[in-house]
């Protein structure tokens, strides 16, 4: 029997990451505060926390994994 799991994770920001909250951060400062929306508003678009990438992906070894017996 084949089990299979896909995981797609979207685009990540972690602690370490210089650039996607921080580059946020300074734009919005530069604008009193207001972040402004990316693009024509039609995108959808959600952001992964990097630890939680990799919280499931240990789920899932977990889960895809033969039962002992």
């Amino acid at each position: 029997m084949l089990h299979t799991l896909v995981l797609r994770p979207t685009i990540m920001y972690g602690e370490l990451d210089p650039w996607y909250v921080v580059s946020a951060l300074r734009a919005a400062r530069r604008r009193a505060g207001i972040l402004l929306p990316v693009g024509d508003g039609r995108a959808r678009m959600q952001v992964c926390y990097a630890g939680n990438v990799a919280w499931a992906h240990l789920c899932a070894l977990v889960c895809l994994r033969p039962p002992f017996h």
